[in-house]
């Protein structure tokens, strides 16, 4: 018999969940065998183009972002980040709220904390990020499932990157042994 594999491709954060599968051989008629239920938990997601978010956005994964793209988070956004939850940034992220109309990061759940806003490349060729009028909530160390969870870095962790800036923003309940708002 031929070993066959299923492959999925272009998977997003909202693909996360519960799938029942029927899995059948065009060889034996007849034949076919029920999952119960497959929990597809997609890892990472990339944003592959500049990307404006607006309303409320939920992040099952974690979200990566290359050094080719900008996010636009938009004022009165609220982003939610479900379990332990990351956004590694290579690009750059424009979160303009208003004194009126702040941008949210908080926990999806409660009791569980985000894993925070991740810059840790130094690259001059992308125009820094910006976050003004923004509340972080809820950040907390990143954990990895079978090893303790990382110290540093609550709501952002900036490493070799002197190209962020945060302006008129409120960082409340982050944790972390060092540096729990940055």
């Amino acid at each position: 018999a031929e070993d066959s594999a299923l492959t999925l491709s272009d998977l997003t954060l909202m693909d996360s969940g519960l799938y029942f599968c029927e899995i059948t051989n065009d060889s034996f008629p007849g034949f076919s065998i029920f999952t119960h239920g497959i929990r597809l938990n997609v890892c990472q997601a990339v944003i592959t183009e500049d990307t404006e978010w607006s309303g409320i956005v939920n992040l099952y994964a974690d979200l990566f972002i290359p050094d080719t793209v900008t996010l636009t988070i938009l004022p009165k956004t609220k982003v939610l980040f479900h379990d332990h939850i990351k956004i590694k940034v290579k690009g750059r992220i424009l979160a303009q709220g208003t004194i009126e109309d702040s941008i949210w990061f908080e926990a999806g759940e409660e009791g569980i904390n985000w894993a925070g806003i991740r810059f840790d490349t130094l690259n001059v060729e992308v125009k820094p990020s910006l976050f003004q009028y923004c509340v972080f909530q809820d950040g907390g160390p990143q954990i990895f499932k079978g090893r303790p969870p990382t110290i540093e870095g609550g709501a952002f962790s900036i490493r070799s990157s002197n190209q962020v800036r945060i302006s008129n923003s409120t960082f409340q309940y982050n944790e972390a042994t060092y540096g729990a708002a940055l």
